[in-house]
């Protein structure tokens, strides 16, 4: 199998490399469209692509407090 990736508008990556049979996980992926298609190989050939899977990865973030004054010009906030 050969897994293939693009983020955004951007070019086509493989991500895993030929005649791989297991699985791949992401994580910690940024923001952004990712999208994935798939080929089946048997040996030296290899079939033509699945269709196109969009993934849409977006995050929201708040602030659970203000940020508190500090006397050294550092700040800590915790983001949710």
């Amino acid at each position: 199998m050969i897994l293939r990736r693009k983020v955004n508008s951007g070019s086509w990556t493989n991500v895993t490399p030929a005649n791989t049979t297991s699985s791949r996980t992401f994580n910690d992926e940024l923001e952004g469209t990712y999208q994935y298609r798939v080929r089946a190989c048997n040996g030296s050939s290899c079939s033509g692509y699945s269709s196109t899977k969009t993934v849409t990865v977006s995050a929201s973030y708040s602030l659970s407090s203000s940020p508190s004054t500090s006397t050294n010009g550092s700040f800590h906030s915790v983001v949710d």
